[in-house]
Parts: C-alpha cells; structure tokens; sequence
C-alpha cells in the first residue's frame, strides 16, 4: 500500500493462486476500495492513524478462480492453451522499441481523446449486477470512443465474459477449488 500511494504503479500479480487465498491483509488492500474515493486503508504511523491509498490497476493471473470478494471486483478473463493451429508472436520476441512505440501511440490516443471519453455514456449490457457494470464502464466508453462498431464489439464481451461466469462448469471449478458457492 505505501509503494501504491508512492508510486501509483499497475500491479501484475502472477501465481495470484499460491498466496491470495492465505494472506487475510493482503486481501483487505486489495479488496479495499471500489471507487478512487473509497480505495485506501488506515495504517498507524509513530501513533499517528495515516490513509493511504490503494487506488491502481490491478492484473492477476490465477489458476482457477480468484477469491469471490476480488472476482466481484474484476473482469475476469478465462484464458486457454494456445491451439497447434493458432500463430501468434510471443511477447519476449517484442523488442523495447516496439513496446516504447505502443505506448506513445496509446498515450497520444487518449491525450487527444480525453476529454470525449469523459463525457461518453455508453449503453451498458445487463451484466447481472451493478458492480460488473461499474468495472465495464470505463471499457465501454473507451470503445464507444474508438468507433460505435468497436463500442458494440465490447458490449457484446462483457456479455459473453459475464454469462461464461454463471455456467455450470465455473460454478464446478469454484467449488473444487474449496470456495464457498451458493447452489
């Protein structure tokens, strides 16, 4: 929490697995906020209470599922083996240069969008809760930004991403994982 208030960094947590479900503190930092307004803990500094926030993107990559409260949080996306048939270019063969290209032109694009992806209002799909529909928005209006036909590409995402959620199989997988799932 003191390096995200420092740094305002985006945290890639790998093997979310091995540890998210046995560290309780780590839990309530990351769970500690939906809102920037709300994203921070009190921690006592020389008997003094200090807020420090917790607001940044987060990536976790998890075998299974993450804890119910960080999925609720999230827009998890269920990732496969690649098929013998698909190509793809591995990202350790992305040079520097290439990645330091990309992200001038991201940082172009929304520089000189900002201000229009601010007062976008996107039509939301039914997510099944408000929350889901919170964590898409910010998506939502970045597509609907880039083009109405990219706007629709997203909604239709989210859908497909929040229906896979509520399939028998993912229910299965959390459960096995020794989560607790209402039946």
């Amino acid at each position: 929490f003191r390096s995200v208030e420092m740094f305002r960094p985006t945290l890639l947590i790998d093997e979310g697995d091995t540890f998210l479900r046995k560290s309780d503190d780590l839990n309530g930092i990351i769970n500690s906020g939906h809102t920037k307004s709300n994203a921070y803990v009190i921690r006592v500094e020389d008997k003094i209470p200090a807020k420090f926030s917790t607001w940044c993107a987060k990536a976790f990559a998890s075998i299974g599922v993450l804890p119910e409260t960080m999925q609720d949080r999230s827009l998890a996306i269920r990732m496969r083996r690649k098929r013998t048939s698909e190509t793809i270019k591995p990202l350790r063969d992305t040079s520097p240069q290439e990645l330091s290209v990309l992200k001038a032109k991201i940082a172009r694009w929304t520089h000189d969008n900002l201000q229009a992806i601010g007062e976008c209002r996107p039509t939301l799909p039914d997510l099944n809760n408000d929350r889901a529909k919170d964590n898409w928005l910010p998506l939502l209006m970045i597509a609907e930004t880039i083009s109405p036909e990219c706007g629709e590409m997203a909604r239709q995402a989210a859908a497909d991403l929040a229906q896979s959620w509520d399939t028998p199989s993912c229910i299965a997988s959390w459960r096995s994982a020794g989560n607790f799932m209402p039946a």
